[in-house]
């Protein structure tokens, strides 16, 4: 008998079990097994069992990496992060990068980009991708 359960994280849990008779070997997953009320074996008589239960879990691991470059008053110039995912869509691996430009003192500019492995697991693509411009804030204090 298997059993399949998706949870909401993509993760899939499979559960396969297999009870066969203890004294022969006969296949008995289809009999109903209650410990008090066993039903006997129907080639060799007995009532032990043996039970074989497997599991198997499919999970999507991610890791990510980041970097910030500082001026020397520690004011964060410039950051990007680079994250391994897979996609909800495909299934496929994707790299998710996320830019943050703030050397320009008018504005800061954020970039977003997702690239997706191809079918063969081989050439990436861009599937979306956008720079946003957005008014500079939190600036340190110039001094006069």
């Amino acid at each position: 008998m298997a059993s399949i359960r998706h949870d909401k994280n993509g993760e899939v849990m499979t559960e396969h079990s297999i009870t066969t008779c203890n004294g022969c070997g006969k296949d008995l997953s289809d009999l109903p097994d209650a410990p008090n009320n066993r039903i006997s074996c129907p080639d060799c008589g007995s009532l032990s069992r043996h039970f074989f239960v497997s599991c198997e879990v499919t999970m999507h691991m991610t890791a990510s990496v980041g970097t910030k470059v500082r001026d020397s008053t520690g004011f964060v110039k410039q950051e990007s992060n680079t994250k391994q995912s897979h996609s909800d869509k495909t299934g496929r691996p994707v790299t998710i990068t996320k830019d943050v430009d703030r050397t320009n003192p008018d504005h800061t500019t954020f970039h977003h980009k997702i690239e997706e492995l191809d079918e063969h697991g081989i050439l990436s693509k861009t599937i979306h991708e956008h720079t946003d411009p957005k008014p500079a804030k939190h600036r340190p204090q110039k001094k006069e």
